[in-house]
């Protein structure tokens, strides 16, 4: 096994007495004991040369979470807690010293970044839309003030939709590459899961 990737939390940040819920201690707990199956020369699945990548939860879209609670059952995850989750994965890495993706972090930023508006009007029914071009985006993106931004990288407030995934793809090869470079995609993927 060259690469393994421990990528869990957002669940597990679900407000106390959700079905998913797990403590922070818990949660922080379950990382240190996947990274010691593969790191501790005790476990039977020692592994001292496979490559151990971290990647924190994402940030989470209230407004999206609130709006599919009133549709249906949807378990609330504070973004508050998605980043206090995030956090504790980024200490774990520091613990092993192993690197690690902040997904928290790099959907912040963007969906905080400032972005270039332009309105466009439709004469025919004088219906305008506005759209975005964020800096690292190759086509306009339709700029919802309803979610705060968070949906363009989230299908429901909490699962990444296309370009979450293609985000998190392209972090993850950029922190393969700056990290174990010998470890290099042979061919391009796209993440791309239908809508």
């Amino acid at each position: 096994l060259q690469l393994c990737i421990i990528f869990f939390g957002t669940n597990d940040a679900q407000d106390e007495g959700e079905y998913g819920h797990n403590p922070i201690s818990s949660y922080a707990e379950n990382l240190r004991y996947f990274v010691s199956l593969l790191r501790d020369p005790q476990s039977e699945h020692y592994s001292p040369d496979t490559r151990v990548l971290l990647i924190t939860p994402p940030a989470t879209g209230e407004r999206m979470i609130q709006a599919k609670k009133r549709i249906g059952d949807a378990p609330m995850i504070l973004n508050s807690a998605a980043k206090a989750y995030a956090e504790t994965a980024k200490q774990v890495a520091a613990e092993f010293d192993l690197p690690c993706v902040d997904l928290y972090t790099e959907i912040e930023a963007r969906v905080h970044a400032p972005k270039e508006r332009s309105v466009e009007t439709d004469e025919a029914n004088g219906n305008s839309t506005a759209t975005t071009n964020a800096a690292d985006a190759s086509q306009p993106a339709a700029i919802s003030d309803q979610y705060d931004g968070y949906d363009e990288f989230l299908i429901d407030g909490v699962h990444l939709n296309s370009a979450g995934n293609q985000l998190l793809y392209n972090l993850i090869v950029a922190k393969i590459k700056q990290t174990w470079p010998e470890l290099k995609p042979s061919a391009p993927i796209r993440a791309t899961p239908p809508r």
